[in-house]
């Protein structure tokens, strides 16, 4: 899936507790892999296949990230926390990627277990 749903979603939900952050932030990082789960459309990197970041991979993600949190930030600043946490699971996947950091393998296993096989 690509960024922005994930941070839209992830306000929304932060948008229940808007007085604990935090809890907004952790009601984020769990949308992230409900909405995995279900069938949906993402835009290929060549990241994963070269295990470097291309230009055309940057452009991508950069007006994916900035566009989802340049919306939540102009309607709710207070759910920005919400956004973040539903972003956070695929930037823990470049880091696991370039690392191979046991601390985030088992997170890696279960964010592509979680993936939803079907493609839209």
């Amino acid at each position: 899936m690509v960024l922005t749903p994930h941070a839209i979603v992830g306000a929304t939900l932060a948008g229940l507790v808007p007085e604990h952050p935090l809890v907004g932030f952790a009601f984020g990082f769990i949308s992230h892999f409900v909405l995995d789960a279900i069938p949906h459309w993402d835009y290929q990197l060549d990241f994963f296949t070269t295990n470097s970041l291309s230009r055309g991979d940057l452009i991508k993600l950069t007006v994916d990230f900035v566009l989802g949190l340049s919306l939540i930030w102009f309607f709710a600043p207070a759910l920005v926390w919400g956004a973040l946490g539903g972003l956070t699971p695929d930037a823990l996947q470049f880091v696991y990627q370039k690392t191979g950091s046991r601390l985030l393998a088992s997170l890696q296993r279960f964010h592509l277990w979680i993936h939803a096989e079907k493609k839209l």
